[in-house]
């Protein structure tokens, strides 16, 4: 069993080649990102074993994020795979200043957004050293949400040490809601990663 457990989705992450645009470059570079699996790939590489559970649909796409994520060493074995569905994706136009770098994510109702708690092996949760969770999670959806409520339980019965990462997205939720839905959430936590800037907003005062 590994180390560190990780849960949360992963998309595909399509840029175009540098001075080129969206509406206009004939290709994408086409690579695998996600909060919760760039931190398992990270942990295998540095030579920490880790695990990374999600939901990914039984498609093309849905192996290539599962197959480039164990192709670090991770063990995805405990992936949730949906008959159908679709991964999340979003698209990069870098640019030099002054042009702003520009993001569009098409995610909504992916495969990840339609898992079912029940359905996870939760004694491959139980059996880490350390469970890692962020804030993007629970911001995706009421299922998504029952999820981290449900990975923290989990830890807290069998004592294992939970680090979150507060990772606040502005185009996912607002101030208010992530402050009143994470609140609960941050009592089960033992390590908390968080900006300067999202603890002010969030946490409601500057950290000691």
């Amino acid at each position: 069993m590994p180390d560190v457990v990780t849960l949360g989705e992963s998309m595909l992450r399509l840029s175009v080649p540098a001075g080129q645009t969206l509406e206009e470059s004939p290709a994408f570079y086409v690579h695998v990102a996600g909060a919760e699996s760039n931190m398992a790939v990270t942990l295998a590489r540095l030579g920490t074993s880790a695990g990374w559970i999600s939901r990914l649909p039984a498609t093309p796409l849905g192996r290539r994020v599962a197959t480039w994520i164990r192709g670090h060493g991770v063990d995805v074995s405990r992936v949730l795979w949906a008959p159908e569905g679709r991964i999340g994706a979003y698209f990069v136009e870098p640019a030099p200043a002054p042009r702003a770098y520009r993001v569009i994510y098409d995610r909504a109702h992916s495969a990840f957004a339609e898992i079912d708690p029940a359905e996870v092996d939760w004694a491959f949760v139980r059996s880490a050293r350390l469970l890692h969770l962020t804030g993007i999670t629970p911001a995706l959806g009421r299922r998504s949400r029952d999820l981290v409520e449900r990975a923290l339980r989990e830890a807290r019965e069998e004592r294992v040490p939970v680090s979150f990462d507060i990772n606040y997205r502005a185009r996912l939720w607002p101030p208010q809601e992530a402050r009143q839905t994470l609140a609960p959430l941050l009592q089960e936590v033992a390590i908390l990663l968080c900006t300067l800037e999202d603890a002010r907003m969030l946490l409601e005062g500057e950290p000691d």
